[in-house]
């Protein structure tokens, strides 16, 4: 079984294109999914300027492509449901590459960028409670 979930935050805005042969929207972005370590872990790591994040290649197509070119954007927080991909092909100098990367069936919008909770307190208004109706 082929199965990925992933919880992260975008490192860039997402790169909308048409596929030329088919029309079809794809959509490719960064996700920085956090590794999850316990607190004493994580905070040695970044001593030692080790990563706290895996940077994982996404690619969604069509509609959903679309979405997410319109709805997200850096530092926004998605779900990613779908299956890992990989492919070979050959560069401009004649090498081999390969590319891991997931293959997104669902996507989630969740959360908020980090700028907009900064903001929180500008969101939400008290109500008088002569201005509910009940």
């Amino acid at each position: 079984m082929n199965n990925v979930i992933l919880i992260g935050r975008l490192t860039k805005d997402p790169d909308l294109r048409f596929i030329p042969t088919t029309g079809k929207a794809a959509a490719s972005f960064t996700l920085a999914v956090d590794k999850g370590f316990n607190k004493d872990v994580k905070q040695e790591r970044e001593k030692k300027d080790l990563p706290v994040a895996d940077f994982i290649s996404i690619v969604v197509y069509g509609k959903s492509a679309e979405n997410c070119s319109n709805y997200l954007s850096k530092g926004k927080q998605a779900a990613i449901q779908g299956r890992i991909n990989t492919r070979k092909y050959v560069d401009n100098d004649g090498q081999n590459r390969y590319v891991t990367e997931i293959i997104a069936q669902r996507v989630e919008f969740i959360g908020s960028s980090p700028k907009a909770r900064d903001n929180d307190d500008d969101i939400f208004i008290p109500a008088d409670d002569d201005d509910i109706p009940f």
